[in-house]
């Protein structure tokens, strides 16, 4: 009967239709989270990688300042113990201040364990400093200039290079996240295409659908053979 292969038809265009609402509404929640996920990738980018990245440039110019002072001291009469510990007083502040603000950031396992290290490095060689300004203002200035060639110079170097070593891992951690947001970026691109061409797919199936049951439902001609 004509009006039972109309309903058949009406169902199937409805269960299409839910079938693409259905779809439409899963995809448009995947793409949804990748667009946070992304959003949250370029912050992280930015405000854990970039701005932490010139903090390690600044602590790095920290520390060859404070060679220079060091051995400034150590091996002319250009500076006294004051002067000295004045200077040094300075880039110990700036020092902490950028230590802290990158321990607020967000932090891999393997950063953490590499801040660690290279806090420890950085308690050694500010001890080592100290005991040198100590034997100077003890007027040691021989023993302070020869612990800064046995252990302090060794332990700057180390600051450094641990400082060093953080920064490469930084900028790994860095590069994964740009890694991992490229591929956010290629699914919702591929979610986005697979969603058009669902689209219309379906949409020529609903309008043959459509088609097919007008043909059905045209009036049938009759002829007078009289």
């Amino acid at each position: 009967m004509k009006w039972t292969f109309v309903i058949q038809q009406k169902l199937k265009v409805a269960v299409l239709l839910g079938v693409v609402m259905f779809f439409v509404v899963v995809f448009n929640l995947i793409l949804q989270k990748n667009i946070s996920d992304i959003n949250r990738s370029v912050n992280s980018i930015y405000n854990d990688r970039l701005i932490p990245a010139t903090d390690m440039f600044y602590l790095s110019d920290n520390f060859h300042h404070r060679q220079l002072a060091i051995e400034k001291f150590l091996f002319t009469t250009d500076y006294n113990t004051d002067q000295l510990r004045s200077t040094l007083d300075k880039y110990d502040k700036e020092m902490f201040a950028l230590i802290s603000k990158y321990e607020k950031t967000y932090l891999v396992e393997e950063e953490s364990v590499f801040l660690k290290k290279f806090k420890e490095q950085v308690w050694n060689y500010s001890r080592i400093e100290r005991e040198i300004l100590s034997l100077s203002e003890h007027n040691k200035k021989t023993e302070a200039l020869n612990l800064y060639e046995s252990d302090g110079r060794a332990s700057l170097e180390g600051t450094i290079k641990q400082l060093s070593d953080l920064t490469t891992i930084q900028s790994a951690v860095g590069g994964k996240l740009v890694s991992d947001t490229k591929g956010i970026v290629a699914t919702s691109n591929f979610l986005s295409d697979l969603q058009l061409v669902l689209a219309i797919v379906i949409g020529a199936i609903i309008t043959a659908l459509v088609l097919s049951s007008k043909v059905i439902n045209r009036p049938q001609e009759r002829f007078n053979l009289n």
